[in-house]
């Protein structure tokens, strides 16, 4: 029975294992079984819940452009404007009682057979990456003055900033690569947010991911995830065609995004001003340390 056959069986409410939100909370997750076995769906009917459900539509279709990328996604059985069904793969990582040498070990593997596929050559990405990181950078620093923090014109404005990425990469990049959206699977892993800009410099990624796990959840065992993470990136950023500073600062780049966008939660909807400050105090360090010399 193919994943589409799964989905008609699903009559009523009695194959409804689990409900939950997550991140901003505009979509419901339902898990249902079915003989067995299970799909998920993301729904929504709120106007913030079903653009971002759009957008992943949008993502899952881009994907198919790239046959190599689209082993990171799960395979998807319906959509409409209001809701996606797809494969169930578990729990992600923050939740799955996994160690940290196992994710490691899932995230090369996926990363050194899909990442290292070229869509655009290195010479093109010179001035691309240097534009990237001072455009992304100098935003992300009027973000964190008083005047504009917690703005929601602001916040909006933060999420449509992974446009600029869209025409200036060598490959995947999904820039929400956190360890709610990552799943382990086949010694791999697959990602379940994906939206239309999925094209970009793979380090930043692997920066947001090292400094959600280790930083954000200290999920990390040994505190050393990101830096492990880091140093995968420098063995291997010629074989993904980049070179040198060039691969850490887009590392500590995806590390800022990432605390802004922690930042960003913690003041709404989770209302945490100890982890605000942490993240804001971060992230102002990495600012500095990404001005372009």
């Amino acid at each position: 029975m193919n994943l589409l056959e799964k989905l008609k069986q699903i009559k009523n409410e009695t194959n409804v294992v689990e409900t939950f939100r997550k991140g901003e909370k505009n979509c419901e997750f339902i898990i249902y079984d079915v003989d067995g076995s299970s799909l998920i769906m993301k729904y929504s009917d709120s106007k913030e819940g079903i653009e971002e459900i759009n957008e992943n539509i949008l993502g899952y279709k881009l994907s198919k452009k790239y046959p190599s990328l689209k082993k990171i996604f799960p395979n998807i059985v319906e959509t409409n404007e209001k809701y996606i069904v797809l494969e169930y793969l578990g729990e992600p990582i923050k939740t799955k009682n996994i160690s940290q040498f196992e994710v490691l070990s899932a995230i090369k593997n996926t990363i050194n057979s899909v990442y290292k596929t070229k869509i655009r050559s290195i010479d093109e990405n010179k001035e691309a990456i240097k534009y990237i990181i001072n455009h992304e950078t100098s935003y992300l620093e009027k973000f964190l003055l008083p005047n504009n923090f917690g703005n929601k014109e602001m916040v909006k404005d933060l999420n449509n900033l992974d446009f600029s990425f869209v025409n200036s990469s060598s490959t995947i990049c999904t820039k929400d690569f956190t360890p709610d959206n990552v799943f382990i699977y086949n010694n791999g892993f697959k990602y379940i947010d994906p939206k239309r800009n999925i094209i970009g410099p793979p380090f930043i990624d692997l920066g947001m991911l090292g400094t959600s796990y280790d930083k954000i959840y200290q999920m990390s065992e040994n505190k050393d995830f990101y830096n492990s993470l880091l140093s995968f990136s420098k063995s291997n950023d010629k074989q993904m065609n980049y070179v040198g500073e060039e691969t850490e600062r887009l590392f500590k780049l995806g590390s800022l995004r990432q605390y802004i966008l922690s930042a960003k939660f913690g003041l709404f909807p989770q209302n945490n001003p100890t982890k605000v400050n942490y993240c804001i105090n971060q992230a102002k360090k990495i600012i500095e340390e990404l001005k372009w010399k």
